[in-house]
């Protein structure tokens, strides 16, 4: 690289979430202790002969969780991008709006957003050459390379939350109540059960009648 890197305000932004995050744990259990937040009912599936639990929400989120974790993830996906613009800069080159980390489904959007298309269209990683190791840990780094589970990719997930809170839902909506807390509200006649796993969708809110 022509010059050396200055990651202070990447690192601040991270330190930044890790901040928010203590806060928002903290703020959840404050919320989900004072009083009756949500509790589980269990229906038997005809055709397993097992057991469906289903949230029983008996108060809404605080939507002030909401704002919080959209600051995490903001915070979070701004310092990707900080990062691409600091690379470009240590590579001689200077950082503008187009440029951006590129977080991508498919390789052929990859190589459509990061690579330049002329002068009018620059890539997403103009002034990063391709041939660096810089750019193969970016490209390592793309959901794609999980085949399959490119949408469960922590960078995608990332990224689609941080698009949902900006333009159409808070994130309050999509928080996951952890096992442990769902195990110590949760018994069945005389077995108590340790082996729950929600799994509620991102995207759906955690509403009444919710089923895990």
């Amino acid at each position: 690289m022509a010059h050396p890197l200055d990651l202070s305000g990447v690192r601040a932004k991270l330190d930044r979430t890790d901040q928010q995050t203590v806060f928002l744990n903290t703020e959840w259990r404050t919320f989900r202790d004072k009083g009756d937040a949500y509790g589980v009912d269990f229906k038997r599936d005809p055709q397993t002969g097992g057991y469906v639990a289903y949230l029983r929400v008996f108060k809404p989120i605080d939507i002030r969780l909401s704002v919080i974790f959209g600051e995490i993830i903001h915070n979070f996906r701004s310092a990707l991008n900080h990062l691409i613009c600091r690379l470009v800069e240590g590579y001689g080159g200077t950082a503008g709006k187009h440029h951006d980390f590129p977080i991508c489904l498919d390789e052929a959007d990859f190589r459509a957003r990061a690579f330049s298309r002329g002068k009018d269209k620059p890539g997403l990683l103009e002034g990063i050459p391709p041939s660096s190791d810089v750019w193969a840990c970016i490209e390592d780094a793309q959901p794609y390379k999980c085949g399959d589970a490119a949408r469960d990719q922590p960078f995608s997930v990332i990224n689609r939350l941080s698009n949902e809170d900006k333009h159409r839902t808070l994130n309050g909506s999509h928080v996951l109540l952890e096992p442990a807390d769902l195990i110590d509200s949760i018994t069945h006649g005389e077995a108590f059960c340790t082996d729950i796993k929600p799994h509620f969708v991102l995207g759906q809110p955690a509403e009444d009648g919710t089923n895990s």
